[in-house]
Protein backbone atom coordinates (compact mmCIF):
# COMPACT_ATOMS: atom_id res chain seq x y z
CA UNK A 1 0.00 0.00 0.00
CA UNK A 2 3.03 2.03 0.95
CA UNK A 3 4.30 2.04 -2.67
CA UNK A 4 1.05 2.81 -4.07
CA UNK A 5 0.80 5.90 -2.41
CA UNK A 6 4.58 6.51 -3.34
CA UNK A 7 3.85 5.46 -6.87
CA UNK A 8 0.71 7.96 -7.47
CA UNK A 9 2.92 10.94 -5.25
CA UNK A 10 5.22 10.10 -8.06
CA UNK A 11 2.99 10.48 -10.64
CA UNK A 12 0.93 13.84 -9.52
CA UNK A 13 4.49 15.64 -9.12
CA UNK A 14 6.17 14.14 -12.37
CA UNK A 15 4.40 13.35 -15.60
CA UNK A 16 7.21 10.75 -17.27
CA UNK A 17 8.10 11.49 -21.12
CA UNK A 18 9.39 8.19 -22.74
CA UNK A 19 13.08 7.98 -23.35
CA UNK A 20 12.71 8.71 -27.02
CA UNK A 21 11.27 11.99 -26.82
CA UNK A 22 12.84 13.02 -23.73
CA UNK A 23 15.56 15.37 -25.78
CA UNK A 24 12.92 16.64 -28.39
CA UNK A 25 10.42 17.24 -25.30
CA UNK A 26 12.65 19.42 -23.80
CA UNK A 27 13.66 21.61 -26.90
CA UNK A 28 10.26 21.86 -27.03
CA UNK A 29 9.25 23.17 -24.24
CA UNK A 30 12.75 25.44 -23.77
CA UNK A 31 11.28 26.88 -27.05
CA UNK A 32 8.22 27.97 -26.04
CA UNK A 33 9.74 28.92 -22.26
CA UNK A 34 12.34 30.77 -24.17
CA UNK A 35 9.92 32.80 -26.48
CA UNK A 36 7.65 33.63 -23.44
CA UNK A 37 10.13 34.91 -21.34
CA UNK A 38 11.46 37.18 -23.50
CA UNK A 39 7.72 38.94 -23.94
CA UNK A 40 7.31 38.69 -20.19
CA UNK A 41 10.76 40.17 -19.35
CA UNK A 42 10.55 42.95 -21.91
CA UNK A 43 6.77 44.14 -21.14
CA UNK A 44 7.52 43.99 -17.82
CA UNK A 45 10.77 46.01 -17.82
CA UNK A 46 8.85 48.72 -20.03
CA UNK A 47 6.22 48.88 -16.80
CA UNK A 48 8.64 48.85 -14.58
CA UNK A 49 10.10 52.31 -16.36
CA UNK A 50 7.02 54.08 -16.47
CA UNK A 51 6.66 52.97 -12.75
CA UNK A 52 10.26 54.66 -11.82
CA UNK A 53 9.73 57.61 -14.26
CA UNK A 54 5.82 57.54 -12.61
CA UNK A 55 7.05 58.04 -9.20
CA UNK A 56 9.75 60.84 -10.45
CA UNK A 57 6.69 62.75 -11.63
CA UNK A 58 4.08 62.23 -8.73
CA UNK A 59 6.18 61.89 -5.75
CA UNK A 60 9.18 64.08 -6.91
CA UNK A 61 11.58 64.67 -3.79
CA UNK A 62 9.29 62.31 -1.83
CA UNK A 63 10.51 59.29 -3.73
CA UNK A 64 13.47 59.06 -1.28
CA UNK A 65 10.93 58.33 1.76
CA UNK A 66 9.85 55.89 3.26
CA UNK A 67 8.38 53.67 1.88
CA UNK A 68 8.48 55.23 -1.43
CA UNK A 69 12.13 54.52 -1.46
CA UNK A 70 11.33 50.58 -0.71
CA UNK A 71 8.54 50.76 -3.79
CA UNK A 72 11.01 52.98 -5.99
CA UNK A 73 14.16 50.49 -5.55
CA UNK A 74 12.26 47.30 -6.07
CA UNK A 75 11.23 48.67 -9.36
CA UNK A 76 14.59 49.62 -10.14
CA UNK A 77 16.21 45.96 -8.96
CA UNK A 78 13.24 44.68 -11.32
CA UNK A 79 13.96 46.66 -14.39
CA UNK A 80 17.70 45.95 -13.94
CA UNK A 81 16.74 41.83 -13.40
CA UNK A 82 14.55 41.97 -16.53
CA UNK A 83 16.92 43.84 -18.41
CA UNK A 84 19.80 41.27 -17.83
CA UNK A 85 17.00 38.19 -18.40
CA UNK A 86 16.29 39.28 -21.69
CA UNK A 87 19.59 40.09 -22.79
CA UNK A 88 20.44 35.97 -21.65
CA UNK A 89 17.19 34.76 -22.96
CA UNK A 90 18.50 36.62 -26.29
CA UNK A 91 21.53 34.72 -26.06
CA UNK A 92 20.42 31.17 -24.91
CA UNK A 93 17.74 31.17 -27.75
CA UNK A 94 19.95 31.35 -30.53
CA UNK A 95 20.95 27.65 -30.20
CA UNK A 96 18.41 26.22 -28.06
CA UNK A 97 19.57 22.48 -28.19
CA UNK A 98 23.14 23.10 -26.95
CA UNK A 99 21.81 25.42 -23.93
CA UNK A 100 18.78 22.80 -22.91
CA UNK A 101 19.76 22.80 -19.40
CA UNK A 102 20.66 26.35 -19.04
CA UNK A 103 17.68 27.25 -20.30
CA UNK A 104 15.85 25.39 -17.52
CA UNK A 105 17.69 26.74 -14.89
CA UNK A 106 17.57 30.46 -16.33
CA UNK A 107 13.87 29.75 -16.41
CA UNK A 108 13.29 28.32 -12.76
CA UNK A 109 15.47 31.45 -11.07
CA UNK A 110 13.93 34.09 -13.36
CA UNK A 111 9.84 32.60 -11.98
CA UNK A 112 11.12 32.25 -8.93
CA UNK A 113 12.60 36.05 -8.92
CA UNK A 114 9.16 37.61 -10.13
CA UNK A 115 7.56 35.38 -7.40
CA UNK A 116 9.62 36.73 -4.05
CA UNK A 117 9.27 39.82 -5.61
CA UNK A 118 5.86 39.77 -6.17
CA UNK A 119 5.45 38.57 -2.47
CA UNK A 120 8.05 41.94 -1.10
CA UNK A 121 5.73 44.36 -3.00
CA UNK A 122 2.79 42.52 -1.31
CA UNK A 123 4.63 42.48 1.88
CA UNK A 124 4.97 46.52 1.00
CA UNK A 125 1.46 46.74 0.56
CA UNK A 126 0.67 45.59 3.87
CA UNK A 127 2.00 49.04 5.45
CA UNK A 128 -0.21 51.10 3.61
CA UNK A 129 -3.18 49.02 1.93
CA UNK A 130 -3.81 46.19 3.43
CA UNK A 131 -3.29 43.84 -0.33
CA UNK A 132 -1.77 41.08 -1.72
CA UNK A 133 -2.79 42.00 -5.05
CA UNK A 134 0.76 42.10 -6.71
CA UNK A 135 1.60 38.62 -5.24
CA UNK A 136 -2.06 36.76 -6.33
CA UNK A 137 -1.20 37.63 -9.81
CA UNK A 138 2.24 37.29 -9.74
CA UNK A 139 1.34 33.25 -9.03
CA UNK A 140 -1.31 33.51 -11.36
CA UNK A 141 1.36 34.23 -14.04
CA UNK A 142 3.31 32.16 -13.14
CA UNK A 143 1.39 29.41 -13.38
CA UNK A 144 0.07 30.04 -16.79
CA UNK A 145 2.92 31.01 -18.46
CA UNK A 146 5.98 28.92 -18.04
CA UNK A 147 5.93 25.15 -18.81
CA UNK A 148 7.70 22.83 -15.46
CA UNK A 149 7.42 19.66 -14.35
CA UNK A 150 4.86 20.04 -11.22
CA UNK A 151 7.37 19.51 -8.71
CA UNK A 152 9.16 22.12 -9.99
CA UNK A 153 5.77 24.78 -9.63
CA UNK A 154 5.05 23.02 -6.40
CA UNK A 155 8.39 24.00 -4.86
CA UNK A 156 8.21 27.57 -6.24
CA UNK A 157 5.31 28.06 -4.87
CA UNK A 158 5.67 26.98 -2.03
CA UNK A 159 9.19 28.11 -0.85
CA UNK A 160 7.53 32.23 -2.08
CA UNK A 161 4.46 31.31 -0.34
CA UNK A 162 6.42 30.12 2.87
CA UNK A 163 8.47 33.12 2.53
CA UNK A 164 5.43 35.32 2.48
CA UNK A 165 3.42 33.91 5.26
CA UNK A 166 6.45 34.19 7.77
CA UNK A 167 7.24 37.70 6.89
CA UNK A 168 3.67 39.05 7.01
CA UNK A 169 3.31 39.08 10.50
CA UNK A 170 5.96 42.02 10.26
CA UNK A 171 4.06 43.92 8.06
CA UNK A 172 0.74 42.93 8.68
CA UNK A 173 -0.92 43.87 12.51
CA UNK A 174 -4.41 43.19 11.50
CA UNK A 175 -5.18 39.77 12.73
CA UNK A 176 -8.42 39.69 10.61
CA UNK A 177 -6.39 40.71 7.39
CA UNK A 178 -3.42 38.54 8.10
CA UNK A 179 -5.19 35.60 8.46
CA UNK A 180 -7.34 36.51 5.25
CA UNK A 181 -4.62 37.25 3.50
CA UNK A 182 -2.56 34.05 4.74
CA UNK A 183 -6.06 32.09 3.91
CA UNK A 184 -6.67 33.73 0.58
CA UNK A 185 -2.98 33.09 -0.38
CA UNK A 186 -2.62 29.85 0.34
CA UNK A 187 -5.70 28.38 -1.47
CA UNK A 188 -4.76 30.61 -4.31
CA UNK A 189 -1.10 29.43 -4.52
CA UNK A 190 -2.52 25.33 -4.42
CA UNK A 191 -5.06 26.25 -6.89
CA UNK A 192 -2.38 28.07 -8.98
CA UNK A 193 -0.11 24.75 -8.59
CA UNK A 194 -2.96 22.46 -9.44
CA UNK A 195 -3.60 24.86 -13.19
CA UNK A 196 0.34 24.28 -13.91
CA UNK A 197 0.08 20.74 -13.29
CA UNK A 198 -2.90 20.47 -16.02
CA UNK A 199 -1.03 22.64 -17.89
CA UNK A 200 2.13 20.76 -18.36
CA UNK A 201 0.17 17.57 -18.44
CA UNK A 202 -1.57 18.56 -21.13
CA UNK A 203 0.93 20.32 -23.20
CA UNK A 204 2.64 16.90 -22.69
CA UNK A 205 -0.04 14.87 -23.95
CA UNK A 206 -0.22 17.31 -26.94
CA UNK A 207 3.31 16.59 -27.84
CA UNK A 208 3.00 12.58 -27.08
CA UNK A 209 -0.12 12.34 -29.57
CA UNK A 210 1.99 15.08 -32.12
CA UNK A 211 4.73 12.32 -32.36
CA UNK A 212 2.75 9.71 -32.43
CA UNK A 213 0.79 10.99 -35.46
CA UNK A 214 4.01 11.87 -37.20
CA UNK A 215 5.29 8.47 -36.35
CA UNK A 216 2.39 6.93 -37.82
CA UNK A 217 2.58 9.24 -40.73
CA UNK A 218 6.20 8.51 -41.66
CA UNK A 219 5.09 4.92 -41.29
CA UNK A 220 2.63 5.50 -43.81
CA UNK A 221 5.03 7.18 -46.08
CA UNK A 222 7.53 4.52 -45.69
CA UNK A 223 4.46 1.84 -46.73
CA UNK A 224 3.56 4.02 -49.67
CA UNK A 225 7.19 4.61 -51.12
CA UNK A 226 7.26 0.47 -50.44
CA UNK A 227 4.15 0.05 -52.94
CA UNK A 228 5.54 2.34 -55.44
CA UNK A 229 8.37 0.29 -55.62
CA UNK A 230 6.52 -2.85 -55.67
CA UNK A 231 4.03 -1.15 -58.25
CA UNK A 232 7.25 -0.07 -60.57
CA UNK A 233 8.29 -3.99 -60.26
CA UNK A 234 4.98 -5.18 -60.98
CA UNK A 235 4.23 -3.25 -63.57
CA UNK A 236 7.69 -3.65 -65.18
CA UNK A 237 7.41 -7.45 -64.87
CA UNK A 238 3.41 -7.45 -66.06
CA UNK A 239 5.43 -6.15 -69.66
CA UNK A 240 7.87 -8.96 -69.36
CA UNK A 241 7.71 -12.75 -70.57
CA UNK A 242 8.29 -15.25 -67.91
CA UNK A 243 10.14 -17.67 -69.65
CA UNK A 244 12.35 -15.67 -71.76
CA UNK A 245 12.96 -12.04 -69.94
CA UNK A 246 11.89 -10.51 -73.32
CA UNK A 247 9.00 -8.22 -73.67
CA UNK A 248 5.55 -9.91 -73.42
CA UNK A 249 3.06 -9.59 -75.76
CA UNK A 250 0.97 -6.36 -74.06
CA UNK A 251 3.86 -4.48 -73.68
CA UNK A 252 4.54 -5.21 -77.79
CA UNK A 253 1.06 -3.56 -79.08
CA UNK A 254 2.43 -0.68 -76.32
CA UNK A 255 5.52 -0.13 -77.93
CA UNK A 256 4.42 -0.89 -81.37
CA UNK A 257 1.88 2.01 -81.37
CA UNK A 258 3.86 4.63 -79.53
CA UNK A 259 6.62 3.43 -82.14
CA UNK A 260 4.40 4.12 -85.23
CA UNK A 261 3.06 7.01 -83.98
CA UNK A 262 6.92 8.85 -83.60
CA UNK A 263 7.90 7.57 -87.22
CA UNK A 264 4.52 9.04 -88.70
CA UNK A 265 5.55 12.27 -86.89
CA UNK A 266 9.56 11.87 -88.07
CA UNK A 267 8.56 10.50 -91.37
CA UNK A 268 10.89 7.21 -90.65
CA UNK A 269 10.66 4.22 -91.84
CA UNK A 270 9.40 1.11 -89.56
CA UNK A 271 10.15 -2.12 -90.01
CA UNK A 272 8.40 -5.08 -88.27
CA UNK A 273 9.55 -8.29 -88.08
CA UNK A 274 7.87 -11.58 -87.16
CA UNK A 275 9.96 -14.47 -85.94
CA UNK A 276 8.41 -17.89 -86.20
CA UNK A 277 10.30 -21.60 -85.39
CA UNK A 278 10.13 -23.64 -87.89
CA UNK A 279 8.38 -26.97 -86.38
CA UNK A 280 8.52 -25.85 -83.25
CA UNK A 281 5.84 -27.95 -82.30
CA UNK A 282 7.63 -31.09 -83.30
CA UNK A 283 10.58 -30.39 -81.58
CA UNK A 284 8.45 -30.18 -78.46
CA UNK A 285 6.91 -33.44 -78.97
CA UNK A 286 10.71 -34.92 -79.65
CA UNK A 287 12.80 -33.53 -77.07
CA UNK A 288 10.12 -32.55 -74.20
CA UNK A 289 8.88 -29.62 -72.79
CA UNK A 290 12.04 -28.51 -70.89
CA UNK A 291 14.02 -28.62 -73.77
CA UNK A 292 11.10 -26.64 -76.19
CA UNK A 293 11.96 -23.90 -73.19
CA UNK A 294 15.47 -23.75 -74.03
CA UNK A 295 15.30 -23.17 -77.25
CA UNK A 296 12.86 -20.75 -77.25
CA UNK A 297 15.33 -19.24 -74.01
CA UNK A 298 18.12 -19.32 -76.51
CA UNK A 299 16.75 -17.78 -79.36
CA UNK A 300 15.49 -14.93 -77.44
CA UNK A 301 18.72 -14.46 -75.64
CA UNK A 302 20.31 -14.97 -79.32
CA UNK A 303 17.50 -11.98 -80.90
CA UNK A 304 18.50 -9.48 -77.94
CA UNK A 305 22.22 -10.08 -78.43
CA UNK A 306 21.50 -9.09 -82.49
CA UNK A 307 19.63 -5.88 -81.48
CA UNK A 308 21.64 -4.68 -78.73
CA UNK A 309 23.25 -1.27 -78.31
CA UNK A 310 19.96 0.21 -80.97
CA UNK A 311 16.49 0.89 -80.75
CA UNK A 312 15.00 -1.92 -81.66
CA UNK A 313 12.43 -3.65 -79.74
CA UNK A 314 12.50 -7.21 -78.93
CA UNK A 315 9.31 -9.23 -77.63
CA UNK A 316 7.81 -12.75 -77.63
CA UNK A 317 4.59 -12.16 -79.48
CA UNK A 318 2.98 -16.22 -78.28
CA UNK A 319 3.85 -19.13 -78.39
CA UNK A 320 6.95 -19.84 -80.74
CA UNK A 321 6.67 -16.27 -81.97
CA UNK A 322 8.83 -13.39 -81.78
CA UNK A 323 8.65 -9.67 -83.36
CA UNK A 324 11.28 -6.99 -83.43
CA UNK A 325 10.12 -3.15 -84.05
CA UNK A 326 12.93 -1.00 -85.92
CA UNK A 327 13.11 1.80 -87.14
CA UNK A 328 16.46 2.61 -88.14
CA UNK A 329 16.62 0.63 -91.75
CA UNK A 330 15.69 1.24 -94.82
CA UNK A 331 14.55 -1.34 -97.03
CA UNK A 332 17.27 -2.91 -98.19
CA UNK A 333 18.87 -3.70 -94.77
CA UNK A 334 15.19 -4.80 -93.84
CA UNK A 335 15.79 -7.75 -95.95
CA UNK A 336 19.65 -8.18 -95.18
CA UNK A 337 18.88 -8.34 -91.06
CA UNK A 338 16.56 -11.32 -92.23
CA UNK A 339 18.87 -13.18 -93.28
CA UNK A 340 20.98 -12.26 -91.07
CA UNK A 341 18.64 -13.36 -88.59
CA UNK A 342 18.17 -16.77 -90.09
CA UNK A 343 21.71 -17.52 -90.30
CA UNK A 344 22.13 -17.07 -86.45
CA UNK A 345 19.22 -18.46 -85.13
CA UNK A 346 20.39 -21.60 -87.47
CA UNK A 347 23.65 -21.51 -85.66
CA UNK A 348 22.01 -21.36 -82.39
CA UNK A 349 22.82 -24.76 -79.92
CA UNK A 350 19.95 -26.14 -78.37
CA UNK A 351 20.59 -28.28 -75.11
CA UNK A 352 17.70 -30.98 -75.15
CA UNK A 353 18.49 -32.12 -71.45
CA UNK A 354 19.33 -35.74 -71.33
CA UNK A 355 19.51 -35.34 -75.43
CA UNK A 356 23.35 -35.95 -75.86
CA UNK A 357 24.22 -33.64 -78.41
CA UNK A 358 22.38 -30.04 -78.96
CA UNK A 359 20.12 -29.51 -81.56
CA UNK A 360 19.65 -26.84 -84.00
CA UNK A 361 16.17 -25.31 -85.26
CA UNK A 362 15.52 -22.87 -88.19
CA UNK A 363 12.90 -19.66 -88.35
CA UNK A 364 10.87 -17.89 -90.92
CA UNK A 365 10.80 -14.57 -90.83
CA UNK A 366 7.94 -11.94 -92.38
CA UNK A 367 9.20 -8.08 -92.21
CA UNK A 368 7.32 -5.40 -92.94
CA UNK A 369 8.99 -2.02 -93.89
CA UNK A 370 6.43 1.45 -94.48
CA UNK A 371 6.33 4.91 -93.44
CA UNK A 372 3.52 5.51 -91.25
CA UNK A 373 1.13 7.87 -92.59
CA UNK A 374 -2.90 8.50 -91.68
CA UNK A 375 -4.09 6.66 -94.29
CA UNK A 376 -2.55 3.45 -92.85
CA UNK A 377 -2.90 1.93 -89.38
CA UNK A 378 -0.95 -0.26 -87.16
CA UNK A 379 -3.07 -2.79 -87.61
CA UNK A 380 -2.38 -2.46 -91.71
CA UNK A 381 1.17 -2.83 -90.51
CA UNK A 382 0.88 -6.14 -88.32
CA UNK A 383 -1.57 -8.09 -90.97
CA UNK A 384 1.34 -7.45 -93.84
CA UNK A 385 3.84 -8.51 -91.69
CA UNK A 386 2.14 -12.01 -91.08
CA UNK A 387 1.55 -12.35 -94.75
CA UNK A 388 5.11 -12.13 -95.14
CA UNK A 389 5.69 -14.71 -92.25
CA UNK A 390 3.23 -16.75 -93.94
CA UNK A 391 4.55 -16.34 -97.36
CA UNK A 392 8.00 -17.29 -96.12
CA UNK A 393 6.69 -20.38 -94.47
CA UNK A 394 5.55 -21.58 -97.84
CA UNK A 395 8.60 -21.03 -100.19
CA UNK A 396 11.23 -22.28 -97.30
CA UNK A 397 14.36 -20.57 -96.64
CA UNK A 398 13.52 -17.23 -98.83
CA UNK A 399 12.39 -14.20 -97.13
CA UNK A 400 9.09 -12.66 -98.12
CA UNK A 401 9.54 -8.81 -97.77
CA UNK A 402 6.72 -6.34 -97.96
CA UNK A 403 7.44 -3.30 -98.78
CA UNK A 404 5.27 -0.06 -99.13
Amino acid sequence: MVLNIFKSLKSFFYIPIPGQYKEKFAISTCTTNIAKAKIVSITILLLEIIMIIGSFVGKKERVFEQPDIYYFSMYVVLAIAMAAFWLVFVVLGKDIPRHLKTIQVAGIIFSCLLLFWGAGISLLDQIAYGQIIVYLATVIAISVVPLFQPIIFFLLFGAAQVFFVVLLPYFQKSGELLFGNILNSTTLVLLSCMIARMRFKSWTEDFLNKEALLEKNDEIERVNSKLVEVNKKLEILSQIDGLTGVLNRFAFDEALRTRWNTCKATGTVLSLFMIDVDLFKEFNDAYGHIAGDNCLKQIANTLSFLIAGSSDTLARYGGDEFAIISSRMENEDAVRFVEQLKETIKEVPITTGHFPNSKHVTASIGVHSVIPSDELSVDDCMIAADRALYADKAIGKQPKVSIL
